[in-house]
């Protein structure tokens, strides 16, 4: 019993540290080492980053290994998709395969633009004042489109642009920007300076300078441990946020963490420790059975043998006078032994069925004990009447 007792104990303990070390793994901000402006990352399998006069890329799970790619201008700002990174200039976009596997195809843009976004079939730039023009991907010639709509784009995503009012409403249109903005009604509560990421959850700036999560028609603050964030990024394969901050942290400004958390991995690991906790929870009301049982059966025996030894306490209390007598009285004890041989037989008999019952029976539980006891009951009331037969 001590034993299974240390087992349940064992896995309680292995379940309790289980969930903790995984809630704190994935809402914890991880700091990654290096200082940059902005990161974008892929599902290719590569974060890249841009500083204020380089480019950089580093493979997942990036530990700080920022190799630089040289391009021969100075980086405002840096998007990515499934396929391709997209770095603009003050005059050129430059468009490279995420895996880094292609040179920079160079694409003029139709006026100087400060920021890039990128849809499921566009590729949009737009200036300060939100003056914007789209490309059609994948972009390989400057066949750039100029949108006649000042409304400033704030973060895309595939299917969708968004924008915050002078209100600090999230608004919302088409990746075409073809069905016009409107506010997302869920959201009208809550109040925003600026929209930072849109692929998974909307994250944006509230007026209060907290960093905001809305999904599932609500919003809820996200934790960013002090760091003041001033670009977020969505790894869509494995659903990691990467932050940059205006504030530096002890190696850097760079981290990531889970957007949410998929508990379905975590469930399945503390399922399978309670069925063990289970298993032994029921061999120890088995083994309780069993010596329930075992209680039993010893108890009735001692019964019987108590019966028997009242039955056979008869002994000679005279000493024989002569050689006649003694022989006489010999012959009168070994009559009885022989008048009780069938008795001892049937004791015998009982008592082997009960044991093999036992044995052999005690998977059946309460039933297993109800035949021995049956079976005891039974040899009781046959070995009786046999000792009455034999009296006679």
């Amino acid at each position: 019993m001590t034993d299974f007792s240390k087992a349940y104990d064992s896995l309680t303990d292995e379940s309790n540290n289980f969930i903790t070390t995984q809630l704190n793994q994935k809402s914890i901000w991880n700091a990654i080492p290096g200082s940059l402006n902005k990161v974008s990352t892929s599902s290719l399998g590569f974060a890249w980053g841009i500083d204020s006069s380089k480019v950089y890329y580093c493979q997942l799970p990036c530990s700080g290994q920022w190799n630089n790619v040289p391009i021969n201008e100075l980086p405002l700002d840096i998007t990515t998709d499934e396929s391709n990174i997209y770095i603009l200039t003050s005059n050129n976009l430059f468009i490279k395969s995420a895996n880094n596997q292609t040179d920079w195809l160079i694409i003029k843009i139709p006026f100087s633009g400060s920021q890039v976004f990128s849809t499921s079939s566009y590729i949009w730039i737009q200036d300060s004042s939100g003056k914007k023009a789209r490309l059609p991907k994948p972009g390989t010639t400057s066949n750039w489109s100029l949108i006649q709509d000042t409304t400033k784009i704030s973060s895309s995503n595939q299917t969708s642009l968004f924008s915050i009012n002078s209100q600090g409403q999230i608004m919302k249109t088409d990746e075409s920007l073809n069905s016009g903005w409107y506010t997302i009604p869920d959201y009208e509560g809550s109040k925003f300076s600026n929209l930072l990421e849109s692929s998974n959850a909307l994250y944006g700036m509230s007026s209060d300078n907290q960093l905001n999560r809305c999904s599932d028609n609500k919003c809820d603050i996200v934790d960013t441990q002090g760091m003041n964030p001033s670009s977020l990024s969505m790894e869509p394969t494995t659903k990691s946020l990467w932050m940059t901050t205006t504030n530096e942290g002890s190696i850097g400004n760079i981290f990531n963490k889970q957007d949410s958390i998929d508990y379905s991995s975590t469930m399945k690991t503390i399922n399978d420790i309670e069925e063990k906790r289970d298993q032994i929870k029921n061999n120890i009301e088995l083994e309780s059975e069993k010596n329930k049982n075992t209680s039993f059966i010893i108890t009735e025996l001692r019964k019987l043998k108590t019966f028997f030894d009242e039955f056979f306490k008869n002994k000679p209390t005279k000493i024989p006078k002569n050689l006649k007598s003694q022989v006489i009285e010999i012959n009168s004890q070994v009559q009885q032994l022989q008048n009780a041989m069938p008795i001892i037989q049937k004791v015998l008999f009982y008592i082997i069925i009960a044991v093999l019952i036992y044995l052999f029976g005690s998977f059946l539980g309460f039933l297993c004990t109800l035949l021995v006891f049956g079976v005891l009951a039974y040899g009781i009331y046959d070995i009786y009447f046999l000792v009455n037969k034999v009296n006679e």
